[in-house]
């Protein structure tokens, strides 16, 4: 006889919330002010705010992220790292970057898996759908079921979600690690804060904290009359792709 499909497991509105995109109104905060200095460039200051939502990403990712061409955003990278507020990691073949501060070896690991193709869609569509089957996972994530495997098997090693049997078929749950991982995110923010600003200031840029909340920090840098607002979110290597 069938095992009884799973019940759903409960997750906090925050995990649901950053892993389906919403609550997403810090966004509209990027490139509200002129800024001054290093961020007086638009180009510059949204390559530093996608880093800071979404660290270990590479050149193509924050070229799209941004919204800019490779070119361009190779060139913002460039100046940012030379000004020591942006880091390069080589994993394998490729190059990924990060904010200066904003990666500890605890979370290396799982914020590399979120940076691999489909994983953050497919997060976002098991926390929505808890159960999913791997047919109703590829249709979500608009690839093939070889593809969403790909996707799923990474996050099944690292905690992030778990396959159970219903029967003959498998579905696909988030599992305890996912929001573990956010509640250590949200703690650390402040000491991940503090690292960043330092590297600002080793950068001789000016940086001022406008708001705390929890899982969250909005600071200003730049001078007086021209300072540019960044946010550093706990949950922000959870947020998907803005939608286009």
């Amino acid at each position: 006889m069938p095992a009884a499909p799973r019940p759903r497991r409960r997750l906090g509105a925050a995990l649901q919330a950053a892993l389906g995109g919403r609550a997403d109104a810090g966004r509209a905060l990027e490139g509200r002010a002129p800024g001054a200095g290093l961020f007086a460039s638009d180009a510059r200051a949204r390559v530093f705010q996608a880093l800071l939502d979404r660290p270990l990403t590479h050149l193509a990712g924050i070229a799209r992220a941004c919204r800019i061409a490779p070119p361009s955003a190779a060139w913002q990278l460039k100046v940012l790292e030379g000004r020591g507020l942006v880091q390069r990691a080589r994993n394998g073949r490729q190059v990924r970057f990060q904010v200066t501060g904003t990666v500890d070896e605890s979370s290396r690991e799982v914020l590399q898996a979120l940076r691999a193709p489909h994983a953050q869609a497919l997060l976002a569509a098991v926390v929505d759908s808890p159960g999913l089957t791997l047919t109703q996972i590829a249709r979500e994530l608009r690839t093939s079921p070889q593809s969403a495997i790909r996707a799923k098997a990474p996050l099944i090693a690292l905690g992030l979600v778990e396959t159970l049997a219903d029967g003959r078929i498998r579905r696909t749950y988030p599992a305890d690690k996912l929001p573990r991982f956010l509640a250590e995110r949200t703690a650390s923010l402040p000491a991940a804060y503090l690292r960043v600003e330092a590297a600002l200031r080793a950068a001789g840029e000016s940086a001022q904290v406008t708001r705390r909340a929890r899982g969250v920090v909005a600071f200003q840098v730049g001078q007086r009359g021209a300072r540019r607002e960044f946010l550093l979110r706990a949950d922000g290597p959870l947020r998907p792709p803005a939608r286009r």
